[in-house]
């Protein structure tokens, strides 16, 4: 429930992959675009010299096929790599993925502030939001 001064903009079924994303009221009228790709939700703002997308996206997890996994991610990558250099990305939601705190290859965007151990999923979010990291 979002209070006031802030709208919710939202996509997905009852119970299964839900995703959303809130900005505030004075944002709102920078809004350009809003598109639903998978289960992705992306919002389009223009302020000012800035563009901006924002990604709220729900990676396929339990029950779903090692298939159903790589085309998510292969989405994500597509579209991810579709976005302007002079864009600004912020993608967040819940991509069950670890990216651990081993900076090994990823050391120009990789803070070193992940925790424990990167799995399969963390080593692709890595590989796909790496190169457009600036």
């Amino acid at each position: 429930m979002c209070g006031d001064g802030y709208k919710l903009m939202y996509h997905g079924t009852t119970d299964r992959n839900g995703i959303g994303v809130v900005i505030t009221e004075a944002l709102r009228s920078h809004v350009t675009s809003i598109d639903c790709i998978s289960d992705h939700l992306t919002v389009k703002e223009d302020i000012g010299k800035t563009v901006m997308r924002i990604i709220s996206a729900y990676a396929p997890q339990v029950g779903c096929t090692p298939e159903e996994k790589s085309s998510f991610y292969e989405d994500q990558g597509q579209y991810v790599h579709s976005i302007g250099d002079e864009e600004v990305l912020l993608l967040g939601g819940d991509l069950s993925g670890h990216i651990g705190e081993e900076r090994e290859g990823f050391n120009r965007w990789h803070r070193g502030y992940g925790y424990g151990m990167r799995n399969d999923e963390g080593q692709r979010i890595l590989e796909i939001l790496g190169p457009h990291h600036r």
